[in-house]
């Protein structure tokens, strides 16, 4: 893990970053996707090789934009790491918005190469480092690709990192992109095979993706207390966060004795996942999703984890039986029926005798009416109990509207 006392916005601090061992397992990742790729070139007919080849093409920008995502985060809230190959907890909308304003401007340097030659490529790519990475920033902060094209919150945003700091942004960029076009005229001049010249493009590409983005997010700490991107008239303002221990065990202490923000509250789910023993991964994880649910209102924020903790123990559940309806509430909404299923299955072990037992077995079967699988038999046991309960008629008449659902599968 890079040493948060490092300073990011060096040059050398950025370059030396890819050196991590846990980034070394995404870059051998990328390397064996690519060989996998140039192996389907050879075996596949020409018209399935463009499709698998463009779907798994495809899969690795995900998979990188997911990783550099979270690397940008985690870097500008103060605790740098690059998640391993098994335990990444990227956020997926964020990450594709990152591939929609990157994969532009790929497009628009397409564009100029195709419509003026080379030198207008280079003119384009010039102009993009100077424009992309206050683009990616507001992006990063707002999490809205429209934003990030907002000239008053960009021009504020430059204002707020100072020239120095934003001059390295681009700079470190444009060095990275012509050492892309470079390293490829080379490969080329040495007349390597195609595969081995199109790996190594690919590695390469990875590296400075992810080297960028955590140079992006040493910048956005090194300014973390001035960051407030739009006046009131503007829209809503991102706020700083306050500054805090990243010591696990000190940030655990806090959290329990007042409470806590956001990002202290990942910090430390990072920090737990990372290292941290079982019993106080799971004590957090309630505090943490009943705080994501009620104090910060980020539903989609507390499934995640919830389904996370769920994994580590099935019996994962909530300490107050009214967080714990409220958290399948937004399950079922949001039609994460699986999740459903083990969220009510946890409410019914941990508050077997609560009055609200009949109403979660109920949501269950309707959540479920329609789905098979591992869970199916769940649904169908909580149907069976639900036929001898004492019900109310509004709950009866809700049953016999999904009975044949169960009865006609029975």
């Amino acid at each position: 893990m890079p040493d948060s006392k490092v300073d990011k916005t060096s040059i050398s601090g950025a370059l030396s970053f890819p050196l991590k061992s846990s980034a070394r397992d995404w870059l051998i990742a990328v390397f064996a996707a690519g060989v996998a790729l140039e192996l389907l070139r050879i075996v596949l007919p020409i018209l399935l090789e463009v499709i698998v080849v463009l779907v798994v093409t495809c899969m690795i920008w995900v998979m990188l934009f997911r990783i550099a995502s979270e690397l940008l985060l985690s870097t500008a809230q103060g605790d740098p790491y690059t998640p391993t190959i098994r335990q990444t907890e990227a956020p997926d909308r964020m990450a594709i918005r990152h591939i929609a304003l990157w994969f532009l401007a790929a497009l628009l340097v397409a564009a100029a190469i195709a419509a003026g030659g080379r030198y207008a490529g280079l003119v384009m790519t010039i102009a993009l480092t100077l424009l992309l990475p206050v683009a990616t920033l507001i992006l990063t902060l707002r999490n809205s690709v429209l934003d990030a094209f907002n000239p008053i919150a960009a021009g504020r945003l430059i204002r707020i990192l100072g020239l120095r700091d934003y001059s390295w942004l681009s700079a470190l960029l444009l060095g990275l992109a012509l050492t892309y076009l470079l390293l490829d005229t080379v490969i080329k001049a040495l007349q390597l095979p195609a595969g081995i010249q199109n790996i190594v493009m690919l590695v390469y590409w990875a590296w400075s993706l992810l080297a960028w983005f955590f140079f992006a997010g040493g910048v956005l700490l090194k300014h973390q207390a001035e960051l407030e991107l739009a006046p009131e008239d503007e829209g809503e303002a991102v706020r700083p966060e306050p500054s805090y221990s990243k010591d696990p065990q000190t940030l655990w202490q806090e959290i329990q004795a007042r409470g806590g923000t956001q990002a202290m509250h990942q910090t430390l789910a990072h920090a737990l996942d990372r290292d941290g023993d079982a019993e106080t991964r799971m004590q957090h994880g309630r505090m943490h999703i009943s705080a994501l649910l009620l104090a910060f209102d980020e539903p989609d924020q507390a499934l995640q984890r919830a389904d996370q903790l769920l994994q580590a123990d099935a019996d994962f559940a909530l300490d107050q039986p009214d967080d714990m309806f409220s958290l399948i509430l937004a399950s079922i909404e949001r039609q994460h029926h699986w999740l459903s299923a083990k969220l009510c299955r946890s409410y019914l072990n941990r508050f077997s005798y609560s009055v609200r037992g009949n109403e979660v077995r109920l949501l269950a079967c309707e959540s479920l009416k329609n789905e098979k699988g591992q869970y199916r038999p769940w649904a169908q046991n909580w149907f069976g109990e639900l036929m001898t309960e004492p019900l109310t008629p509004q709950q009866r008449q809700r049953l016999n509207d999904i009975a044949p659902f169960y009865l006609n599968g029975a």
